[in-house]
Parts: C-alpha cells; sequence; structure tokens
C-alpha cells in the first residue's frame, strides 16, 4: 500500500491547515444504519478487537498468514465511518463536545505563599493535602456544559493543539471554493469527527481516573496511553489517525516511539506545529 505522510509531506500539508487525504484503502467497516443511536461511541462500532480477531490469520497488506497483527494495539481508539451520520448531526457533535482552555495556572507568588493544593483532593486538619502535587502541576478543562476535566499540565498544549486542529479544519473545510466545500466535507468528515471522539473520550478517561483515586484527586504523573499514542504519532507529524496511517506508522517505527514519555517532548514540537497549521 502507499506509505503514509512522511514528515516532511505531512509538514507541507499543514501549512495548508488541511487534513491530508489518505490513499485509496479498503475501507472498514461502518456502524450499522439498522442502529438509530447517534452516539458515534456506540459499542455497535466496528471495534479493534473485532478487526484483530478477524485478520489474526492474515497480513494487513498481503492478506497471507501472519499469527499476530501487532499494530492494532488495544490502546487506540476505534476510527469509525457512521453513514447515517448528515453535516448536521456531526457538527452537533462537535457542538456538544466542545471545551475551553485556560492560561497557565499562576505560579508560587513572590511572598512563598503555597500554591494551591490538588484539585479534588481533601485537606487535613491541618491545612495540607494529602497529595504531594499542587494546582500548578494541574490544568482544568471545562465543557461547554460546564463539565470540569483536571489533568496533568503537560496535557494542556497538546490538547489545545488538538483543538485548534479540529476547528480549523471544519473552517477550512466549509469555507472551502476550489474544491466545493460539499467535495471536501466528503473527504474529511470522518477525521474531524474521529478527533473530536478522540479529544472526548480522552477527557472522560481523566475523569474516571480521578475517580478511580477516591478522593485522592488527580495524580500529575497520570497518563492516557490512548491519547499519548497519538501524541506520538503527531510529534512525526502524521496527523491523520485512520487504520491505514496507523498501521504504515507502526511498520516504520514498531513499538520503540511509543514506549517514550512523549510528555517530554511535546512542547518543542508542538509549539512548532502551532505555527504551521
Amino acid at each position: 500500500m502507499p506509505r503514509a505522510d512522511s514528515p516532511k509531506d505531512a509538514s507541507a500539508r499543514r501549512r495548508s491547515g488541511r487534513i491530508p487525504k489518505p490513499p485509496p484503502t479498503r475501507r472498514p467497516a461502518t456502524l450499522s444504519s439498522s442502529h438509530p443511536s447517534k452516539d458515534p461511541t456506540n459499542s455497535t462500532s466496528y471495534s479493534v478487537a473485532q478487526a484483530a480477531a478477524r485478520d489474526k490469520d492474515r497480513d494487513p497488506n498481503t492478506g497471507g498468514p501472519n499469527e499476530t497483527i501487532l499494530w492494532k494495539h488495544p490502546a487506540e481508539l476505534e476510527f469509525i465511518y457512521p453513514d447515517d451520520y448528515s453535516q448536521s448531526d456531526i457538527i452537533s457533535f462537535l457542538i456538544q463536545n466542545a471545551f475551553s482552555i485556560p492560561p497557565p495556572p499562576p505560579t508560587t507568588g513572590k511572598s512563598g505563599s503555597a500554591a494551591p493544593s490538588t484539585p479534588g483532593a481533601p485537606t487535613t486538619p491541618g491545612g495540607s493535602s494529602d497529595a504531594p502535587s499542587s494546582m500548578e502541576d494541574f490544568t482544568v478543562i471545562t465543557a461547554v456544559d460546564g463539565t470540569p476535566t483536571i489533568l496533568p499540565l503537560g496535557y494542556r498544549i497538546p490538547l489545545m493543539f488538538a483543538a485548534k486542529y479540529l476547528w480549523d479544519s471544519v473552517r477550512l473545510v466549509l469555507t472551502s471554493v476550489d474544491p466545493p466545500p460539499e467535495t471536501e466535507w466528503e473527504a474529511y468528515k470522518y477525521d474531524i469527527l474521529n478527533l473530536s471522539r478522540l479529544c472526548s473520550a480522552f477527557l472522560a478517561e481523566a475523569r474516571n481516573a480521578m475517580k478511580a483515586r477516591r478522593g485522592k484527586g488527580m495524580s500529575k504523573r497520570w497518563r492516557s496511553q490512548m491519547f499519548d499514542r497519538v501524541l506520538t504519532r503527531y510529534h512525526w507529524g502524521w496527523l491523520v489517525n485512520r487504520e491505514e496511517y496507523i498501521r504504515a506508522f507502526w511498520n516504520e517505527f514498531r513499538e520503540d516511539e511509543y514506549e517514550k514519555d512523549v510528555l517530554r517532548r511535546v512542547a518543542s514540537t508542538f509549539y512548532l506545529l502551532f505555527e504551521l497549521i
């Protein structure tokens, strides 16, 4: 199959602000139109686990024998193609799952006063939090319905990039002149929908992780393997999350890049990407 975008190719495409169009490939299964639910996180969608089971004895490129499809990592969010979604359905989903990202939190002042304690953590009678982290280590994302999500501060800039990439793509697609917006929408609507799903799933994962700590607040060491894998590909300029691109990235890098802590190197990467889109 054709190779997915190289960092150089992706960089050139990013200058236009568009999601690069993938090469023609066999299209994955879609949501069944017999299911009326308009929730693209619907469990009836075709799952990575199902795909792995189906392809366990086939090579993804040749259809020949293959013991394990290693690129189908269970942490990846499945890329879905809900054919019964109209343009208004997708735009409504984007709006319902929109969120705001605040400025960086204030640091300890010159007076030496301590920064606020970890959000969501109980305070002991002596006034100190039972968690070692301070508010300086976190950012609070606010959903359009007012729901807060506490994240380790390292995720603030990458999430901001994902949001800008999403809404810039919507704007460019809907205002396109040549090709016309209808053509652009058909080409990129699923990329736009699934990027919104990714952000929504990431924030839900963070809220669930905080609940699991039973009142101890969010850990500044918390990581989302799902989101980190996407950020790793972003770091290398691979901005499309369709299965054929995930497979091509794995064919080039295997798991080596995924095993690195992407939050330790995202700052310079995402400042550069902000300038390119």
